[in-house]
């Protein structure tokens, strides 16, 4: 179990490590020199001491037993709580009615279920024209009494049975759930626009979901870029192995796509093709990173490129231009051998002769 105390209004923070009765034995023997223990050596950088105003909020709080945290080897990343907050917010809070609503669903679902499969069987006697008489109506009684297991039941066209069972119109109803669905999602996901009385999904939702989780994914980039990639480029026996510059890390896909985004990736092919937009902004809405593109197509000329040939349409022969092109399929052309236009033997070659003050035409063929 870990805690946390700010510092300062900057994101300053220290960290500890609530041991156990037995780790905090250990601890003491590596303090009293009494032990060699390299990890409490790295993580750990002594007994965390407690303030007086965080002792005053903590005064339920056992802190006989707390160890320090190194910070340069101990990190914490939450995407609910920002660098001038003190604690991060339990979001998921407002969300616990919700969560005993959709418990109390699945209940009544189930003893829908489970009464569908307890009936009563109706046994009707007689019409309006020809009522039962009692000795009928005791005569049936004892014989269902009788004959209840058996399928088989003699009776004149007065007879009718009926299997009586609750109604299962609206059970399993998925748009029950999805309206608990939606509501939860939503207050999870920082509040999202409301999906719709039926709680379906709609194109706004899907595209507000996308944009906050790459903001929340991004964040998470720039906090192990900061921390871990930084610490790797920078670490004295990987001097001259990293170029110069601040880390970069790059996710695979680089973005996230949620509903059917096709018509707006026609467009931004079409931008692309008039020039209106950059290759990278291109790249970047597919989920691909540019720098990472143009490494892989170097190596992919470097090694692979006697492996895998693309076949072009109405490239040459075998979809790979004359050697002495020096192509590698990507220039067009007609087909070898594919001769000229083709002529219509019928088709009238039509000749002016000049003669236009008349307005008529000479044709010749």
């Amino acid at each position: 179990m870990s805690g946390a105390c700010e510092l300062d209004a900057f994101g300053g923070e220290r960290l500890a490590w609530r041991a156990e009765a037995a780790e905090w034995q250990l601890y003491q023997q590596y303090l009293l020199n009494q032990r060699i223990d390299p990890a409490m050596a790295r993580f750990y950088a002594g007994p965390y001491t407690i303030g007086a105003a965080e002792a005053a909020a903590l005064k339920d709080y056992n802190s006989s037993r707390l160890i320090l945290l190194n910070y340069e080897t101990v990190k914490r990343y939450t995407a609910t709580k920002s660098d001038y907050e003190r604690w991060a917010p339990l979001r998921m809070k407002s969300i616990f009615r919700l969560i005993d609503m959709k418990l109390q669903l699945m209940s009544a679902d189930r003893v829908a279920l489970v009464g569908a499969a307890n009936y009563i069987l109706l046994v009707k006697k007689g019409d309006k024209d020809r009522p039962a008489v009692p000795g009928e109506i005791e005569n049936l009684r004892e014989g269902f009494r009788t004959l209840a297991k058996v399928p088989v039941i003699f009776s004149d066209h007065r007879l009718e049975i009926e299997i009586v069972t609750p109604k299962q119109d609206y059970t399993l109803d998925p748009e029950k759930y999805n309206l608990i669905d939606s509501k939860i999602v939503q207050r999870l996901l920082s509040g999202l626009p409301n999906s719709g009385a039926n709680g379906g999904f709609k194109f706004e939702l899907g595209r507000s979901t996308q944009l906050t989780l790459q903001g929340r994914r991004h964040m998470l980039k720039r906090f192990l870029e900061q921390e871990l990639a930084r610490a790797v480029v920078n670490h004295p026996k990987n001097a001259g192995v990293f170029d110069q510059g601040a880390p970069s890390l790059a996710f695979s896909p680089a973005s996230i796509q949620v509903g059917d985004v096709a018509a707006l990736a026609q467009q931004i092919v079409s931008l692309r093709t008039m020039n209106e937009i950059s290759r990278e902004s291109t790249l970047e809405f597919f989920g691909l990173d540019q720098g990472a593109e143009a490494m892989r197509r170097q190596l992919e000329e470097l090694l692979y490129d006697d492996v895998f040939k693309t076949a072009v349409p109405f490239s040459a022969q075998g979809g790979q231009p004359p050697a002495a092109q020096g192509g590698n399929g990507q220039d067009g052309g007609r087909p070898a051998g594919g001769g000229d236009t083709a002529k219509n033997p019928q088709k009238t070659n039509v000749k002016d002769t000049g003669n236009t003050s008349s307005g008529t035409r000479k044709q010749t063929t």
